[in-house]
């Protein structure tokens, strides 16, 4: 289920280490609070591309239908 996450392995290796140790939720909690930060920055990051990817494709249809009008 970890790697659903999308959860380094060695993340995984920790939460797996804690999680045979007694008491330890306030860790485990606090690895999947960052890995949930890590995710979001990646989302974000992921957003930005795809709005560049989205110009790039208006630009080149504009390009494109220009062409055809000219025809």
């Amino acid at each position: 289920m970890l790697r659903q996450t999308g959860m380094q392995i060695s993340g995984i290796r920790h939460i797996a280490e804690l999680s045979r140790r007694p008491g330890t939720e306030r860790e485990r909690l606090d690895v999947f609070v960052d890995h949930r930060r890590h995710v979001l920055a990646m989302l974000a990051r992921t957003r930005l591309h795809l709005e560049a990817i989205e110009q790039k494709i208006a630009a080149y249809r504009e390009v494109l239908a220009e062409g055809e009008d000219e025809e």
